[in-house]
């Protein structure tokens, strides 16, 4: 239970896009297969996530003007690309 609390933030990002892409008509499986396809594919890109995306980041010592400067870049990059995408 706690390595699952570990990468609890990691699953929780991932579980709605794993069942809007994985849906049982594209699986071709249904009732207990699918929820355990569901699980096991959310686990393990949880498990990925947090591994390579997350711990990084953690660690990741910069100052405060650096992270100010990073995330709104980030936030403006984001906002443009969803302003194209419509």
């Amino acid at each position: 239970l706690r390595w699952l609390g570990i990468i609890s933030y990691s699953l929780y990002l991932v579980h709605w896009p794993v069942m809007s892409v994985l849906t049982s008509d594209r699986t071709g499986f249904d009732g207990l297969p699918y929820a355990a396809i569901i699980v096991a594919a959310s686990l393990v890109i949880a498990l990925a996530l947090h591994r390579l995306v997350e711990r990084p980041l953690r660690r990741l010592r910069t100052t405060p003007v650096a992270t100010l400067v990073a995330g709104g870049t980030a936030g403006a990059v984001l906002t443009v690309l969803s302003m194209a995408a419509l």
